[in-house]
């Protein structure tokens, strides 16, 4: 809606609709109200953004319970917690209201419109939604998690969930890294999946590393990720040099955090570490190599284990620089057991010699993309690589572009692929994950194995992936690939309901490897 003034300016004055936008996400409001009325203990609900005078990312759910005596189970009015669990079946976390008001009933106006200007403030009581840090460890953690989701510290409860407050699956292993670097300690990933409060986080951080079952120290290392500690710890004196350690390689969004939910599955006792990517320099893409990322990579992973025997996975991309760590291993003698190659592509048949990242292409690449005219007059004096894409990053948050529109023109150059949960991107993710994309995929297409390895391979093959030749893996093996199918497409397999099955299957793979058998279909 807008005014049209008498000096011929016109005033915008908002929108009509309810539709409202969430760190970069737009919402429309209706859409959570009516999930809301469909609860069995709620007569109605309306919701609104928290800001008023001022700027406000939470939004807050005012619920009219059932009178008593009508609500299902003889129930009333549901829990705060409740309502979240409730709408986090259907809605992404980014739609979960922060604040749950109970009143009476929704006001309405003179003509029979819901009067949202006269619904209360969201303003909390001491006690009910917001539970204030209670020492200098929760203190620190809620400063890290204010950092990373953007939201003021006395704003986020310490009881809180991580995911409804915003924070994604990508963000899971930043916050564990972070964490880690505070107060000198491993933890591990899926204590955050499975408790993803700051309270429980404060608890894992006052008790340090108990029997982290690991012996060892990685915690200032932002590449190394504990993503399961072993389950047998009987010999505690001998576990950094005789524990069996599996190592998970990233996948195309440098993270490794579908890998949490996965091992929390398995049975066997190894200690499961994923390795992350280095984090791109102020979001600009870089010049990698396969064969320099599996050298890092190797260097990371001896810091757990220094000597063989390894056991070493990737799912997608990450594939191939599992492939190249086996083979420069090999060529260092060392023992290899395993290599597990999760619906990962083979290397291209014909590599592709490919330009540097530069000025000039990066100059080229927003020429490609539809992102308004400002953005050249912006960074037309920009001399260094990497303030190039600080300023385009500044642009489009400043003349607050389209989150959506921009990641429709990210589409042209597929870095989608790589994301299951691009939809949760906010704008700066979004342009920090289309330049690791970039770098990816430079690597991906110009590298060229240069032999074969004599360490036994397991593919898992998603079955709703039929675009990749998983058989043209055998051409770089002297032992025939074991091939397995799992039900699920490249990211559902990491998901339920393929994900348990797939778990199953590979713990059993596991098993057999770590006897020292070969296992047989």
């Amino acid at each position: 809606m807008a005014r049209w003034l008498q000096d011929g300016n016109i005033r915008f004055l908002g929108r009509k609709d309810h539709q409202v936008k969430i760190r970069g996400f737009r919402i429309e409001l209706g859409e959570i109200e009516s999930h809301l009325r469909c609860h069995e203990n709620l007569k109605d609900a309306v919701v609104l953004t928290g800001a008023r005078e001022k700027k406000d990312d939470s939004l807050c759910a005012y619920i009219v319970p059932l009178q008593p005596g009508t609500a299902a189970s003889g129930k009333t009015t549901p829990t705060a917690a409740e309502l979240k669990e409730y709408l986090s079946r259907s809605l992404p976390d980014y739609m979960i209201p922060t604040y749950f008001l109970e009143i009476d009933r929704i006001p309405v106006t003179s003509s029979g419109k819901i009067h949202r200007k006269a619904l209360p403030a969201p303003v909390l009581k001491p006690g009910q939604e917001y539970t204030a840090p209670g020492d200098e460890i929760e203190k620190k953690i809620t400063a890290i998690w204010s950092e990373l989701l953007g939201i003021k510290k006395d704003t986020i409860s310490i009881e809180a969930n991580f995911f409804h407050l915003g924070g994604h699956s990508l963000k899971a292993a930043t916050l564990v890294s972070k964490i880690q670097k505070e107060f000198n300690i491993t933890l591990p990933l899926i204590e955050l999946f499975k408790s993803p409060s700051i309270k429980s986080l404060a608890e894992f951080a006052r008790i340090g590393n108990p029997d982290a079952g690991t012996g060892i120290l990685t915690a200032k290392d932002d590449n190394l990720i504990l993503l399961r500690p072993g389950t047998d710890r009987s010999d505690k004196s001998q576990r950094n040099r005789s524990a069996n350690h599996l190592f998970l390689i990233h996948c195309g969004t440098g993270e490794v955090d579908k890998y949490g939910k996965f091992c929390e599955r398995l049975t066997n006792d190894m200690t499961y570490w994923g390795i992350r990517a280095d984090r791109l320099d102020n979001g600009a893409p870089r010049n990698l190599t396969i064969r320099e990322m599996a050298r890092h990579y190797i260097e990371k992973m001896k810091k757990v284990q220094p000597r063989g025997p390894y056991y070493i996975a990737a799912w997608c991309f990450g594939g191939l620089i599992a492939f190249e760590m086996v083979k420069q291993l090999e060529q260092e003698k060392e023992n290899i057991r395993f290599l597990g190659l999760i619906n990962s592509p083979p290397p291209q048949e014909s590599p592709i010699n490919t330009d540097e990242f530069n000025l000039q292409s990066e100059l080229k690449i927003i020429d490609d993309f539809s992102l308004g005219t400002g953005i050249k007059e912006k960074v037309k004096n920009v001399n260094e690589l990497s303030q190039f894409w600080l300023l385009v990053r500044d642009y489009l948050e400043t003349t607050d572009y389209d989150t959506e529109t921009l990641k429709n023109e990210l589409m042209k150059v597929g870095w989608h692929q790589a994301l299951s949960d691009y939809q949760q991107l906010d704008t700066a993710e979004s342009v920090y994950y289309l330049n690791l994309y970039r770098s990816f995929l430079n690597a991906m297409v110009s590298y060229t194995p240069g032999g074969k390895i004599h360490t036994p391979v397991y593919y898992f093959a998603a079955n709703k992936s039929k675009h990749i030749i998983k058989e043209r893996w055998n051409d770089y093996c002297y032992k025939p690939v074991k091939f397995y199918e799992v039900s699920g497409d490249n990211f559902s397999i990491f998901e339920m309901p393929g994900l348990e099955p797939f778990a199953k299957l590979f713990d059993k793979i596991m098993q057999s490897t770590m006897c020292g058998k070969q296992h047989t279909k």
